[in-house]
């Protein structure tokens, strides 16, 4: 796992967060551009989080250390700290 830089950060409040994200040890690997949408659904918010990596080897390496689950990790504390 590599440090999680995050730059650039731009938000549509209640809608939309940008962001790039990298390790910040200036290797040849290139920055992923991650988009999170918020939309109202029932009584709740459908949170939607897309990576896009610049190469399909940057994306299969974070495949193969366990980014996804890393994720679903990050975005089950959000919900415990959203929803009390």
């Amino acid at each position: 796992v590599w440090a999680n830089r995050h730059r650039d950060i731009r938000h549509d409040p209640i809608r939309e967060i940008r962001f790039v994200m990298d390790d910040d040890d200036h290797s040849a690997r290139q920055p992923m551009q991650v988009v999170v949408t918020l939309a109202p659904v029932g009584g709740g918010t459908l949170l939607t989080q897309s990576t896009t990596f610049a190469t399909a080897s940057e994306r299969q390496m974070a495949r193969d250390f366990g980014a996804e689950a890393l994720g679903q990790t990050t975005l089950a504390k959000l919900a415990a700290i959203v929803e009390g």
